[in-house]
């Protein structure tokens, strides 16, 4: 069970690897300032601000040093579509949802065993072609 669980472990850290890759793989666009900001200390002890964005109807945040956010930021966003769905299981969150957005499609047949959240997607895709 340990192995399994080691190989999804590396395997979900290829696709979290692959996902922050630029250049070939990926393209950059911006996301857009919401306006949420909340003042935080920074793991060095340093002042800084996490700034609320949007991209593409997706909520997302980041810490800033300082006490301001700037209007917009660079995003990464995936060209590949060599992920699927099932690639996107027990990824970092603040990778989540650009993953699902570069899985391929995935078959309704291998929708099954895959969590809630991810399971819905799949049949929303599926039911979508």
């Amino acid at each position: 069970m340990e192995t399994n669980q080691g190989a999804k472990a590396v395997k979900h850290s290829l696709v979290a690897a692959a996902l922050m890759l630029s250049g070939v793989y990926a393209s950059a666009q911006q996301a857009s300032l919401t306006g949420a900001m909340d003042y935080v200390t920074t793991i060095t002890g340093q002042q800084g601000v996490r700034c609320g964005y949007q991209y593409n109807g997706q909520p997302f945040s980041r810490v800033f040093r300082g006490t301001t956010c700037p209007r917009v930021v660079d995003v990464e966003v995936p060209q590949s579509t060599s992920s699927t769905l099932a690639d996107c299981e027990g990824i970092s969150p603040s990778l989540y949802q650009q993953c699902i957005r570069a899985a391929g499609p995935t078959p309704l047949s291998q929708c099954e065993g895959l969590s809630f959240d991810l399971y819905q997607v799949c049949v929303q895709r599926a039911g979508g072609r």
